[in-house]
């Protein structure tokens, strides 16, 4: 059924449910200027109607009361419709599945500045026509080019590329790339064979485009390659020229909001050019005969918003920073005075009309919550106002406290994404925004300004800056290299929520006396529910990591994890991404050994940054790992172990003489009567191997070798295995074909049941149980946004 009609049946059945209220304020006899005034006192014209204007009935309160409910309930009913309609156009939107990994030749504009990293250039690419005809579904890409020619925002191409849908991995923890994308408007991603240059860029934009990669080149002319990176980000939304390590350094010490336009940043340029136009009003500099001096100021900070914004290319946070800037000025330009509350409430209904799936992300989250706790714990306060005290109680009032409640709110949050928090980050931040603010972003600016007028101003500007920016980075690496966080421990919705309120209590007048409830509040921090397998029972999960492998085996005390998933040349590593978030939400906190079936990037990639979070994790191994320094130990037929009443045992590993998917460990694991068999990359030569050697291979569940290539999985070594659950992990529309036609034939013959992580997401399974079913979490977590 069409997500149309069940929102017009959900409509009427709610409205059906509100038709005794609409009776019954029918009924009412009240005058409509008493609504009218509940409403808007301001409406002078409507409160002079409304005298004239009755309503028959009776119950004047009650009256008040159902038109409230029925104001309410009207917008939820809005709401929940354009949610409705909002799903079902974006599942329209996506690529069609008969346009991905074919060939296409499409034309159109590179609309935003490329991004450059490892000798890959990145861009978002508006699509004109595909294959000689206008394109009438496909509209935004985003595109990688390896070793691309010289390409500028703007510019006309005519592109053969490669495209697919933008699934990302579908696991606990994992980056949702499926809802990134929607937020951006991005339908599909892929990468360039080959293009041509049409056009220069023109029109508008052009002079837009232009302006950002001018001072792109200006900032690296003339500072270093990372302080070049930081203001980049901040002048023109470019944070393409941030390093890995830098990122790193700005997570840890909680100081990352400062390096993305947001909400911060641009309520700062409006409150600059508010008061600056407030200050030359008050001095007379201003005409007053027409306009007043607050809209006048109001007026100029909201343009400086707008230039700010301009030239950070009106991203999604952009927008969303500009609705709330915008907000917060309206009431001084239009001549009201709203309450900070009802301006809150406004954008964050504003900001989810223009895109439903804000939700998502964790900005949103964060900025609301930042913005909502400061007006909780801030605004209306008696003590705020309060004017007789020393100057050490007025930067404690002013300052310090708004500091704290934001840090107390958001290390909850951040913690439940799985993000470190560094103890040190109110003390930072209560430094870094003032400057960052009010010298950092405008100094940058002015000299900007300067450069066309008085080069030499413009460049002794940007040499303080660079030397600010070296003793800032000089300053976060040695924050990080202080271990001194809050641990990143599995922190629940409910849990999150506990803590939350917890906050909220702490925040509220003292003279409540809430606070005596705030540690029974966060009590389950410290006692966390363990769900965990039983003894004698091994819990499985098959991980999506793309076209990779990594499965975690977790016992009642213990933890394997069989190969590493993958790295690519880009920012992308499994063991980042998506093991080591898995382990977190699964209150895994240590990992007793690592078990890699063979070298290749695939199966390795992630290996380092599992050694660097689990230094002291014995690490076993079919074949050498290039670019790993820590000790190895090879994995040989014949080595067992116990574990919690579960059994390990390898058949196959580091044999001689054999390429090194043949050297692949194979690993069997017994729980019970139920047995899992792990292969690796292995081919036809050790599964023959394997036949030859043991009598009895017989396992319940499977792991396809070799990602089910078509030379892996032969019928015969299936039916020794004979099993009746088979598991691969695969890649989505990987280039290889994985897994291929006639393995995939092969395993449905024997009637096995075939979980590919590529279409279901993250596998999991107990063993050693009577239980035998086989969990998807794209099933268990389905959202509307995917395919």
């Amino acid at each position: 059924m069409s997500i149309r009609v069940i929102g017009v049946l959900g409509v009427l059945l709610i409205m059906t449910g509100l038709l005794p209220l609409i009776i019954k304020a029918g009924a009412c006899q009240v005058t409509l200027s008493d609504a009218l005034k509940r409403l808007g006192r301001s409406s002078g014209l409507f409160t002079r109607c409304g005298e004239h204007l009755t309503v028959f009935g009776k119950g004047h309160g009650q009256c008040r009361f159902s038109l409230v409910i029925l104001f309410y309930l009207g917008l939820g009913v809005t709401g929940i419709f354009t949610g409705l309609l909002h799903a079902e156009g974006l599942q329209k939107s996506w690529i069609d599945k008969v346009f991905e990994s074919r060939t296409l030749s499409v034309t159109g504009f590179v609309t935003d500045l490329p991004g450059y990293q490892h000798g890959i250039t990145r861009f978002d690419f508006k699509v004109k026509t595909m294959q000689g005809e206008a394109s009438e579904h496909l509209n935004k890409i985003r595109l990688s080019w390896y070793q691309a020619p010289d390409i500028k925002e703007g510019e006309l191409w005519q592109l053969q590329v490669r495209i697919k849908h933008p699934q990302g991995n579908r696991s606990p923890g994992a980056f949702d790339k499926e809802a990134w994308a929607a937020r951006e408007q991005i339908q599909a991603i892929g990468y360039v064979k080959t293009g041509e240059k049409i056009a220069g860029a023109e029109g508008v934009s052009y002079l837009r485009n232009r302006l950002r990669g001018s001072v792109r080149q200006w900032l690296y002319d003339h500072c270093s390659e990372d302080s070049a990176g930081l203001l980049s980000a901040l002048l023109i939304g470019d944070k393409s020229g941030i390093s890995s390590q830098q990122w790193q350094w700005l997570n840890q010490s909680g100081t990352t909001h400062l390096m993305v336009i947001s909400g911060l940043h641009i309520g700062l340029m409006a409150a600059l050019g508010y008061w600056l136009l407030m200050l030359l009003g008050r001095y007379g500099f201003m005409p007053l005969r027409l306009i007043t001096l607050p809209r006048y100021a109001a007026g100029f900070g909201l343009l400086l918003a707008l230039g700010y914004a301009f030239l950070a290319g009106f991203t999604v946070p952009v927008q969303r920073a500009l609705v709330m800037t915008g907000l917060a000025l309206s009431g001084p330009f239009l001549g009201f005075r709203a309450r900070p509350l009802t301006l809150f409430l406004l954008a964050i209904c504003v900001v989810l009309t223009i895109e439903p799936l804000a939700i998502t992300g964790a900005g949103f989250w964060y900025s609301f919550s930042a913005v909502g706790i400061l007006l909780y714990g801030c605004c209306g306060r008696v003590f705020m106002k309060a004017g007789d005290e020393l100057w050490v109680g007025k930067v404690q009032r002013l300052w310090f406290r708004p500091q704290w409640l934001v840090f107390l709110m958001l290390s909850p949050m951040l913690l439940f994404n799985q993000q470190s928090v560094s103890l040190f980050s109110p003390l930072i931040n209560l430094v870094a925004i003032p400057l960052m603010g009010l010298l950092v972003v405008p100094a940058a600016f002015l000299a900007l300004v300067l450069q066309p007028l008085y080069s030499p101003a413009s460049e002794g500007l940007l040499y303080l800056l660079d030397g600010a920016f070296r003793l800032w980075n000089l300053l976060l690496a040695s924050v990080a290299s202080v271990p001194v966080y809050l641990p990143v421990v599995s922190i629940g919705l409910m849990q999150l929520l506990l803590v939350a309120l917890a906050v909220l209590v702490l925040a509220a007048p003292g003279a409540l006396g809430l606070r005596a409830l705030v540690p029974f509040l966060i009590l389950p921090l410290f006692f966390p529910v363990n769900l965990g397998p039983e003894e004698g029972e091994v819990k499985v999960s098959v991980l999506d990591v793309g076209q990779g492998i990594s499965v975690l085996l977790t016992t009642r005390k213990n933890t394997l994890l069989y190969d590493t998933g993958m790295a690519s040349r880009g920012r992308f590593n499994s063991a980042n991404s998506v093991i080591v978030p898995y382990l977190n939400r699964s209150g895994v906190h240590h990992v007793d050994r690592v078990m890699i079936s063979h070298g290749d990037n695939d199966h390795s990639g992630g290996l380092e940054v599992i050694h660097q979070h689990y230094p002291d994790t014995e690490v076993l191994t079919g074949s050498g790992i290039s670019g790993f320094e820590g000790h190895l130990s090879p994995c040989l037929p014949g080595m067992q172990w116990e574990w919690d009443g579960v059994e390990f045992a390898v058949l196959s590993g580091s044999r001689y003489a054999v390429s090194d998917n043949e050297r692949s460990c194979v690993l069997r694991v017994s729980a019970g009567d139920q047995s899992l068999l792990l292969t690796g990359d292995i081919g036809k030569k050790t599964e023959t191997y394997l036949l030859n050697q043991f009598e009895n291979l017989k396992a319940d569940y499977l792991l396809l070798p070799h990602h089910g290539s078509r030379f892996s999985g032969s019928e015969r070594f299936l039916a020794q295995v004979n099993p009746s659950q088979v598991l691969v992990s695969t890649g989505y529309r990987n280039p290889f074909g994985h897994p291929a036609k006639e393995t995939v034939g092969r395993v449905e013959q024997m009637g096995a049941s075939l979980y590919n992580t590529a279409a279901l997401g993250t596998l999991s399974f107990k063993m050693g149980t009577a239980i035998t079913r086989v969990e998807s979490y794209k099933k268990q977590k389905a959202r509307y946004w995917w395919r």
